[in-house]
Parts: structure tokens; C-alpha cells; sequence
């Protein structure tokens, strides 16, 4: 009977420790939290060596204002779930906890789906990691604060952090309102960084040789800025949404002797406050490559301000291309870039539209000599000059411009306001002209402007107008402007948002855009059409639209208006929105970025993409601007060919005519025809006995049209 009474006070005494709802704890912990509630009384440790591991759905709640450390070589796992996730939390109202000290402890440590609220410290107010490599996904960081850096996470000394998926709200800091780190390699990725304050530098922000890759975040709304690097950080920043940001230099991007790499970016919406400079990025001593972004309403307040867009300070040689700067504002000096004090940047193959400044709406440069390259200025206003450009300096400078265009800019279109600055134009379309070779003064027939839309429609003046010894990727000569007209596939598709960008909410939306098909040959074809989109996580998914075949007439544009719902389930990050036309082995894409908000915690949303809106139409035009001369380059015979192949061409009238034989990289193979040839038809032979095999490009230019047609080479 004795025996029984103490099996079964055993019995309950084990099951009474099971079922416990919750633990006090302090001084030297490890093993297993599996509780409701762990009550932390005073300063916790696991010590060298030892581990512990938090399970899905547990409290920590502290009850003194004290720090958890993760010593030496130790290891701690807090891995909850979607459903389950863990608390970190102080146990009284306005109360607060020192963070998580994680002193060089096992690289292996790892949080997931933890909740983090009211830590306090003075570096780190969540998590502060010295020396370790800790993986943080899909957390929560929120009203946490550090005395110094890093509002939520400071990591330093080879803290090469993966913080990935992660939510940071209503986070402070003197540094680094949500992230800040130095002398770490970190990876930042798919977080949402919203509504962080930092006395000085951004929502996130890299430091001291702090190296890191910051890529598909939403940051918005933090105060001193978006991103923030310093003092030899070297960051790649890509495929982020940076919006409606504030700070005293740089809104959006601040780097101060960082040469960063810029790639990709939304950057709207943000603004330099205080008299600050460079409302989208700011540099100072830096060489940047600053590429591929939208840099759109950005604005640097105050009256001694400069670059609504971009503001580039002090020595440098930085790489500014393939942007969209729109409708950025300041009311100084650079709407879209201001360049001072010795930089040299090269700037090309930019879109500057719709930018305001006191002086010079779309580039102001101060003391600099610029390279300005196959850029499109468009209705750019300057207050007092310089609509597009305006060039000051009291140091002799040039400025190059070669391959642009300037048109319907405030006058003067360029303004230069010294005697020791110069600017050499050559192969240019400025408004009301301007000296230098191969100038035109013609309307450049921009694709849809009302949309900010500026690449050229078939039948611009501009197309193959520029330098003749540069050929575009098409293995044609240069067009004028930022980005040429593609004229290597028979049907070219072009996509046009009709918001640029957009960010579509939290609870999903739509986007409207026209899907061009233009056929500026005398044939019809018929092409395979279809939509698709990039997700955030460089996956496709689709199609969203067709796969159609479409036939498109002879010298016509087809201009359908479509209308793209995107669910709120869909991931929060950067979506790139594609459209193909395939006629053959050819294939034609166009692309736009934009945006998704969201929690910051990963989900995936692969229904409900669906697409409306018109049937395929032909969109009115002047048929001399599709195709401004009816001459008929035909295909080659035979094709594919072994030493040699036929080349037959007609002309309604006698012209100047000139036949050129490219290879693939754009290089000139040879020149069949260069000279003036009566109305009629033509033969050519191309010799290509001593050509490896591989595709190549004949071009007939005709006055100012031309056409392409692509020859095969098997040996």
C-alpha cells in the first residue's frame, strides 16, 4: 500500500511539472523552455557551452530591467511558428528589458517568428550581437530602443547577421533607428522597416567597413532617412522600396564615403529636410553606381537646398544611369541631380522629366565636369534658368553632351552662367536649336508622355540619329536619347503603367497599363503575346495574361489598355511585370517595376491575379510616323547561308542608301552599299566565306529610316 501511495505522488508530481503555465527564472539558464509564461526576476545567462531552446508560444516576460546574455561558444534557438509565435516582452505597462547579448556565441543561433517589444539599451534595444552570425526571420521588432545604435538590432565585430522577413515598427535610436551595424557583413532582406526614428541616420544604417546586401525591403516612412552608409561601408542595395522617408541629407539614401552600389530601387516620395540636400539620395565623397532606379517625388526643402533627386557632393567620379528622375523638386539648385565641388560623374541613359528647380530643372553642375550621355530631358522647369541644364563654376570645366535629348524644357533650355565653363553638344535634339555637330531641333514622337513614357515611337527623328561610330545593343547606330528604340525583332512590345511606379496597399490592388505591339515593317506578322510576373523572390509566376496569338498588321500599332488586379495575399517586396511577343525564333520583352506592401512576414499569393480589360485595337496614327518610307528591305537568300547570301531591297524614290553588316556584339563586318541608288530593286551579295558561323545584321538606312534584317552563317 506505501509502495502505490508513493508511485502515485510521483505520478502527480511529474504530470503537476508538464503542465506548469509558467517558470520564474534567473541567473544561469539552458535546456528547454516549454511553458506558457517564463517570469525573468533578474539578469539571465546561458553560459559557455550550454544551450537553450525557446518553443512556439512561449512569454518572456521581464519583470526587472535586465539583460539576457548568450555567452561564449553557447547557443540559443527561439523558433516559433506562424500560429505560435514567441514573446519577448516586459511584464509591467511602461516598463522596459536590456535586450538579448549575444557575445560571441554559436553562429547556429537563430530567432523565428519572435515577437520583441520595449527593450532597451544602449546598443541594440532587441538584439546586440558581437561576433555572431545569428539567422533573425520573420520576427516582429516593435517601440524597442537603444541609447546609441541600433533601435532594434546593433551587430558589430564579425556579426555577419542574415535578418530576413522581419517587421521593424516604431523602433529609436541616436544611429540606425531599426538596424545599425559596423564592421559586419550582414544580409537585410524582405524586411519592412516602417515608421523608425534615428536622431541622426536612417532606418537602416552601415558603418565602419560594415559591408552588407539590403535587398527587397519596404522602407517607409522612418524618420533621418531610409538607408544610411558611412565610413567605408560598402553596400549593395537593390530592389527596394524606399518611400516617404525624412531626413537632413538624403530622405531616401545617404552615403557618405561609401562607394555603394544603387540598383533597382523605387525611391519616392522622400524628403531632406532643414535645408538639407538630396531629397532621393544624397553622396558625399563617394563614387557610387547609382543605376536602374525610379526616382520619383522626392524633395529638398528649405532655401539652400539642392538635388530633389540626386545630390552629388565633393570629388567622386559616381555612375548615374539608367534612372527615371521625375517630378523630384527643390527650391535651389538640380530638380532631378545637383552635382558641386569637383565631383565627375558620368550621367547617362536617364529619363529627367517633370523636374522643378530654382536653377536648373533637370542637372545643375557647380564646379564639375560631367559626361552626359544619351540622356531625354522633358518638361523640366527652372524659376529663374536652365530648364533642362545649368552650369556654373568658377574653376574652368566642360561638360560633354552627346546622344541626349532636350525638348519642352523651360526657357533657356541651357543656362551657362560663366565664361570659364563650357559645354561641347554634338548628335543632340535641343528645342530652338543649339550649336554643334549633327544637331537637330525636331519632335522626338515620345511613346506616351502623358505617362512618362519618353522612348521613342517608330518614326522619331531620333532613331539612329546619334554619333554614327556608336551602335546601340540592336547593332544599329545610336539613337538619340536615354533609351533606344529595339530594332532587331519584328514586333516590339512595349509596356506603359500608367502609375509609375506602383505601390500597390497591404489589402491588394490593381494596376492599369497600355500593351503596345508595334509592326513598323510593310508585312503583318502574327506574335505569340503573353504577360508574367517576377516575384519578389526572383520565382515567375504566370502567365497573368494570354498566352495569345495576335496578328498585327503592316505599319500599325496595336494598343490594348489592360487592368492587373495583384491580391493582398501576394508577398510584400519589389514584382517586376513582363510582357513577350515572339514572332518565330525572335522575342520581344518589356518590363516595369513596382511595389507590395505588407506585414513583413512572408506569405505567397498565387491566386486571384486577374487581368481585364480592352480587346487588342489599332490605335490611331499617321502612318508616315509608323513607317515615314515606303522602301522594303527583304529578306536575305538563302538564309541560312554557307559562304554567301543575296540581299534584295526596294526604292520608291532615288536616295542615299547605305548597307552595313554587323555582328551580334554590334561590331562592323563590312559595308556593302554606301551611296546614292536610283528608285527600284536591288541585289547585293554578302561574301561571308571567311566568317565563323553565328547571326548577322544587315542594316538599310535609307535618309533618316532604317530597317534590319538578321542573316545565319553555318559552316
Amino acid at each position: 500500500m506505501l509502495r502505490l501511495f508513493i508511485s502515485l505522488l510521483i505520478f502527480r508530481l511529474v504530470t503537476n511539472q508538464a503542465i506548469a503555465d509558467h517558470i520564474t527564472v534567473t541567473g544561469n539558464v539552458s535546456g528547454v523552455w516549454d511553458v506558457d509564461t517564463v517570469l525573468v526576476t533578474g539578469e539571465i545567462v546561458v553560459p559557455t557551452g550550454q544551450s537553450l531552446s525557446i518553443e512556439p508560444g512561449v512569454k518572456v516576460l521581464f519583470a526587472a530591467n535586465v539583460q539576457f546574455q548568450v555567452q561564449t561558444g553557447s547557443l540559443i534557438t527561439a523558433i516559433g511558428n506562424l500560429q505560435d509565435s514567441i514573446l519577448f516582452e516586459v511584464a509591467s505597462p511602461n516598463g522596459h528589458w536590456k535586450g538579448i547579448l549575444l557575445n560571441n556565441a554559436s553562429d547556429s543561433s537563430c530567432f523565428a517568428y519572435c515577437r520583441f517589444r520595449h527593450g532597451s539599451a544602449n546598443y541594440g534595444g532587441a538584439i546586440y550581437s558581437v561576433s555572431t552570425s545569428a539567422t533573425i526571420e520573420n520576427c516582429w521588432f516593435d517601440s524597442c530602443h537603444a541609447v546609441y545604435r541600433g533601435g532594434a538590432i546593433y551587430s558589430t565585430m564579425g556579426a555577419d547577421c542574415k535578418i530576413l522577413h522581419c517587421k521593424f515598427k516604431r523602433n529609436s535610436a541616436q544611429y540606425g533607428g531599426a538596424i545599425c551595424a559596423d564592421l559586419s557583413d550582414l544580409l537585410i532582406a524582405y524586411n519592412l522597416v516602417i515608421d523608425n526614428i534615428a536622431d541622426f541616420d536612417a532606418g537602416i544604417r552601415c558603418q565602419r567597413n560594415a559591408d552588407a546586401v539590403i535587398c527587397n525591403n519596404v522602407i517607409i516612412n522612418n524618420n533621418s532617412g531610409g538607408i544610411s552608409a558611412a565610413d567605408t561601408s560598402e553596400i549593395f542595395a537593390y530592389n527596394n522600396i524606399i518611400v516617404h522617408n525624412k531626413g537632413d541629407q538624403g530622405g531616401g539614401v545617404y552615403l557618405r564615403w561609401s562607394n555603394a552600389q544603387i540598383i533597382n530601387n523605387c525611391i519616392t516620395g522622400n524628403e531632406a529636410q532643414n535645408a538639407g540636400s538630396g531629397g532621393g539620395i544624397f553622396s558625399y565623397h563617394c563614387s557610387p553606381l547609382i543605376k536602374g532606379n525610379i526616382i520619383k517625388f522626392n524633395n529638398a526643402v528649405g532655401p539652400f537646398n539642392g538635388g530633389g533627386g540626386i545630390f552629388l557632393w565633393s570629388n567622386g567620379s559616381p555612375i548615374v544611369e539608367n534612372n527615371f528622375l521625375l517630378w523630384n523638386h527643390t527650391a535651389y539648385c538640380g530638380g532631378g541631380v545637383y552635382c558641386t565641388e569637383f565631383t565627375t560623374p558620368i550621367v547617362r541613359n536617364n529619363i529627367f522629366a517633370r523636374n522643378t528647380a530654382g536653377f536648373g530643372g533637370g542637372f545643375y553642375s557647380y564646379g564639375c565636369s560631367s559626361i552626359i550621355y544619351k540622356n531625354s530631358f522633358v518638361s523640366n522647369i527652372s524659376n529663374e534658368s536652365g530648364g533642362s541644364l545649368r552650369i556654373h563654376g568658377n574653376a574652368p570645366n566642360e561638360t560633354t553632351l552627346e546622344n541626349s535629348i532636350l525638348w519642352n524644357n523651360s526657357d533657356p533650355e541651357i543656362y551657362i552662367t560663366s565664361p570659364v565653363c563650357s559645354l561641347n553638344a554634338s548628335y543632340c535634339d535641343i528645342q530652338s536649336g543649339w550649336p554643334g555637330l549633327s544637331m537637330i531641333d525636331s519632335d522626338p514622337l515620345f511613346v506616351d508622355p502623358h505617362h512618362d513614357d519618353y522612348r521613342l515611337l517608330w518614326g522619331s527623328p531620333c532613331i539612329d540619329a546619334g554619333h554614327p561610330d556608336s551602335l546601340d545593343p540592336d547593332g544599329t547606330r545610336s539613337d538619340m536619347g536615354a533609351f533606344n528604340y529595339e530594332q532587331r525583332f519584328p514586333i516590339s512590345v512595349l509596356l506603359t503603367p500608367h502609375e509609375f511606379p506602383y505601390l500597390i496597399q497591404t489589402e491588394g490592388g490593381s494596376m492599369d497599363y497600355t500593351l503596345r505591339l508595334s509592326n513598323h515593317d510593310p508585312s503583318p506578322y502574327n506574335a505569340l503575346v503573353w504577360c508574367d510576373v517576377t516575384l519578389p523572390d526572383s520565382s515567375t509566376f504566370g502567365p497573368v495574361l494570354g498566352p495569345v496569338t495576335v496578328t498585327v498588321p503592316a505599319s500599325t500599332i496595336l494598343a490594348p489598355v489592360r487592368l492587373q488586379a495583384v491580391p493582398g495575399s501576394a508577398s510584400m517586396g519589389v514584382y517586376h511585370y513582363n510582357a513577350y511577343a515572339v514572332v518565330g525564333s525572335d522575342t520581344s520583352k518589356d518590363i516595369f517595376m513596382f511595389g507590395k506592401l505588407g506585414s513583413g512576414i512572408q506569405d505567397s499569393g498565387f491566386s486571384h491575379w486577374t487581368n481585364s480589360g480592352d480587346e487588342l485595337r489599332v490605335e490611331s496614327v499617321n502612318p508616315q510616323e509608323i513607317y515615314p518610307s515606303s522602301f522594303i528591305l527583304h529578306s536575305s537568300h538563302p538564309n541560312p547561308f554557307n559562304a554567301s547570301t543575296a540581299i534584295y531591297y526596294q526604292l520608291p524614290t532615288s536616295s542615299l542608301v547605305r548597307l552595313k553588316v554587323y555582328d551580334t556584339a554590334g561590331r562592323l563586318v563590312t559595308t556593302l552599299v554606301n551611296g546614292w541608288r536610283e528608285a527600284g530593286s536591288h541585289e547585293v551579295t554578302f561574301d561571308g566565306s571567311d566568317l565563323s558561323s553565328g547571326v548577322y545584321l544587315a542594316r538599310l538606312t535609307v535618309g533618316n529610316c532604317a530597317s534590319t534584317l538578321k542573316m545565319v552563317s553555318l559552316k
